[in-house]
């Protein structure tokens, strides 16, 4: 399983990633990492909000990441500071091995039952 740890500010702007996943340069200085990612700006905003200090996890998040990665991950969110500069630690895993797996035994599964149904 590949893990990315991102470190960013309550704007979206990274302060520091391991860029395992994927390249978050572009969101270092100019850009926000919540255009590609509205779900964790919510987020962020509720956490922030509420001075949540727990980690919040949101499993299964169908994603397709900056530059093309598409997957299935679960990301863990959790507040640093709540000083003037609110900083957030976000790790996303990549599980989509994992996920797919799940899903095709699910799949193998429904589709059993319904040839055993459709048999009597």
């Amino acid at each position: 399983m590949n893990t990315q740890h991102i470190t960013i500010n309550e704007f979206g702007q990274v302060i520091q990633s391991d860029d395992v996943l994927f390249d978050t340069a572009p969101y270092q200085k100019h850009e926000s990492v919540f255009v590609p990612f509205p779900l964790v700006e919510n987020i962020i905003a509720h956490i922030i909000r509420t001075q949540h200090l727990e980690t919040v996890t949101i499993p299964k998040v169908e994603a397709v990441l900056p530059f093309g990665k598409a997957g299935i991950f679960d990301y863990h969110l959790r507040l640093l500071s709540l000083t003037n500069t609110k900083l957030i630690q976000w790790v996303i895993e990549d599980h989509t091995a994992r996920y797919q797996h799940e899903r095709s035994l699910r799949q193998e599964r429904q589709e059993d039952l319904i040839s055993k149904e459709a048999g009597k």
